[in-house]
């Protein structure tokens, strides 16, 4: 077993167990919420995760539940195998699919991947505007697909009959 702080090793259990759907609640979960941000949460937690020595707990803890189990990748696959031509004979897939991947996430045969896509900084709306016309204007492709999309939404021919409506040409 490797050294942690006490709070490490506990959301090395805590991830580890399944019973938190990313690693983000295992941390809150822990560490609590504090005044930290989402964002720094899922930073703090993906450093967390990052440790080599939380990392390797993190494992060893999952390894020991499957073992303890009798859960490996192979009993898995042979089960879902199995899982799989049951729910094909009787047409219904969907909840049975669902619950082993629950399982197979459980035992750390899926990785949660995760990307904070949220901007530095926030757009105004006429900024947003410029931004969405400047790639239009620059690459013909997306000008056909919105021209295209518009005139299948009918905007454009909406927006036509406005500026005769005005008096004005379009």
């Amino acid at each position: 077993m490797v050294d942690l702080t006490p709070k490490q090793e506990a959301f090395a259990r805590a991830f580890a167990s399944g019973d938190y759907d990313s690693a983000r609640a295992a941390f809150r979960a822990v560490y609590g919420q504090g005044n930290r941000t989402d964002k720094s949460v899922w930073e703090n937690a993906s450093q967390l995760l990052a440790n080599v020595k939380v990392r390797s707990r993190v494992e060893e803890i999952r390894s020991k539940a499957a073992k303890s189990a009798k859960f490996t990748l192979e009993g898995y696959l042979n089960e879902f195998a199995d899982l799989y031509r049951k729910c094909q004979e009787k047409d219904n897939m969907g909840a049975a699919v669902a619950a082993w991947e629950k399982i197979g996430k459980a035992c750390g045969f899926y990785v949660e991947r995760t990307e904070d896509v949220t901007p530095e900084r926030q757009m105004t709306p006429e900024q947003l505007r410029e931004t969405l016309l400047e790639a239009i204007e620059a690459d013909p492709e997306l000008q056909h697909a919105v021209i295209s999309r518009l005139m299948d939404s009918g905007a454009l021919a909406k927006h036509h009959g406005a500026n005769q409506q005005e008096g004005g040409r379009a």
